[in-house]
């Protein structure tokens, strides 16, 4: 008899679901992406990525240091043209994109910059001159060791400039007042000597010895750098 009801009640009838799948609407939430890889249960809600200008540069933060693309500033190189007097306002907006990149910077790397985004493998007479005169004059300018030091608009030349990370430079191209940047932590507050204070600057740039011309470079910051102390 029990086997004769159970069979008279026919198959379950099927329960709905505990929730169901619905299509995304405008009052849908933000995608979120993963905090953590492997899918942690900590989630953050990220806006979606604005496409990039073509040819720039990803954004960096404050103190990052970037070797400057010079095709980015909105005017392809024409080396054919690098010597007509009607060239001369694209390369003012060349070297004036190389300033706001990468400034303080020496004269002779942005001659670099702009011979090298030419084609030109060497910074000739000619090319120095011509870019000289493409240099807006509003720029600060101070010299270190002989050399040249372009600053950014309404910057103070000679102010210490904390040492910019990122893009390899070599340290002969970094200039005094940002090796100063480098040297002002262990300069502040300590009771260090400038030969450990050298020793210091040498590890952080990896050098297995520190030649004389090197030597003197690291001095002239530390001096910088005790000045701004005291």
């Amino acid at each position: 008899d029990l086997v004769a009801r159970l069979e008279a009640k026919g198959p379950p009838t099927p329960r709905p679901p505990a929730f169901e799948l619905t299509p995304p609407s405008s009052h849908a939430k933000p995608h979120q992406e993963s905090l953590f890889s492997g899918g942690s249960q900590f989630r953050v809600a990220t806006a979606s990525p604005k496409p990039a200008a073509m040819g720039a540069r990803p954004s960096v933060g404050p103190g990052t240091y970037v070797t400057t693309d010079v095709a980015a500033c909105g005017i392809d190189p024409n080396p054919a043209r690098f010597a007509e007097p009607g060239y001369m306002p694209a390369l003012s907006k060349m070297v004036s994109h190389v300033v706001a990149t990468e400034a303080p910077i020496y004269f002779d790397q942005i001659v670099t910059r702009i011979a090298r985004a030419h084609g030109f493998q060497r910074n000739g007479g000619n090319i120095v001159e011509t870019v000289r005169r493409a240099i807006d004059r509003r720029f600060p300018r101070s010299v270190e060791d002989g050399r040249e030091l372009v600053w950014p608009l309404d910057a103070t030349p000679e102010a210490i400039v904390p040492l910019r990370n990122g893009d390899l430079r070599d340290h002969a191209d970094i200039p005094v007042v940002e090796l100063a940047g480098l040297a002002l932590p262990h300069v502040a507050g300590s009771r260090l000597g400038d030969e450990e204070i050298l020793e210091r600057m040498r590890a952080h740039f990896g050098l297995a010895r520190l030649r004389e011309p090197t030597r003197l470079r690291f001095l002239a910051a530390i001096k910088v750098a005790r000045g701004i102390n005291q």
